[in-house]
């Protein structure tokens, strides 16, 4: 080897780390933005669809469920998160109320409903309440380019921004993307992905079609849970006895 070629290899090196120390620094700006904007919102509702692929060895699947999510977080902190969560369709709709002390979910389809007295609001409201602790959950973004998708009011232009996770086996590596509007900082879509043991993948894609923040809410009564007939289980059902319920399927 030449000592021009050696050098020019060490310059391409050198050249490599610093356009990934750049991307990195410019991605954790971004996701710094994201996090900021998130904890300046008291309100937020969305729709979309959420796409669940599992394959591995034993059996492979997909699901496509519509979905809208609310939810609400009190500006001076008096008072408990609250969200609500609606699976649409015909198929096997679900609505999932968080009220700050209980998570209420109820099946439309056979009038079946349950509590559990938790006050987190992740049940109703994921993975909206991730935006907040965005820039300490994600450890090694990077910016990996640019798209522009589809929503419901035109073409959103967007950052993609990916951050990889290598866990020593048997835990699964994790992956996630975020596609983040470059003029309001909201997140348009948003993909987990897994890989286990034995080949096992699982893949869950969030894209939104519409969202806003601080809007007028839908209803007063959002975030409460009356029931009108039906049965109340005791508990949540087993997820054998629960094949119409979407979040065995997808969990939100």
């Amino acid at each position: 080897m030449t000592c021009s070629t050696a050098l020019s290899l060490v310059m391409f090196v050198a050249l490599t780390e610093l356009t990934h120390g750049i991307a990195a620094d410019r991605a954790a700006v971004l996701i710094e933005a994201v996090d900021r904007e998130a904890r300046g919102t008291t309100m937020w509702e969305a729709e979309g669809r959420l796409i669940t692929e599992n394959s591995g060895s034993a059996a492979q699947s997909r699901t496509d469920l519509p979905f809208r999510v609310s939810l609400e977080y009190p500006p001076d902190g008096s008072t408990p998160a609250r969200a609500r969560l609606e699976i649409m369709g015909d198929e096997s709709p679900l609505v999932r109320v968080c009220d700050g002390h209980v998570q209420w979910t109820y099946l439309p389809a056979t009038g079946q409903y349950w509590k559990v007295p938790k006050p987190e609001i992740d049940a109703c409201a994921y993975p909206f309440t991730e935006w907040r602790n965005l820039a300490a959950g994600l450890r090694l973004p990077v910016i990996v380019g640019n798209e522009s998708l589809n929503v419901a009011r035109g073409t959103m232009k967007c950052t993609v921004v990916r951050e990889d996770v290598t866990a020593q086996e048997p835990a699964p590596s994790i992956s996630r993307t975020l596609w983040i509007a470059d003029f309001t900082k909201m997140v348009w879509q948003y993909r987990v992905e897994r890989t286990g043991v034995s080949d096992e993948r699982s893949v869950q894609t969030y894209t939104f079609s519409w969202q806003t923040r601080d809007g007028v809410r839908r209803s007063a009564d959002l975030f409460q849970f009356e029931p009108t007939g039906g049965a109340e289980l005791p508990g949540p059902p087993t997820a054998s006895e629960r094949t119409n319920d979407p979040s065995i399927k997808a969990p939100l």
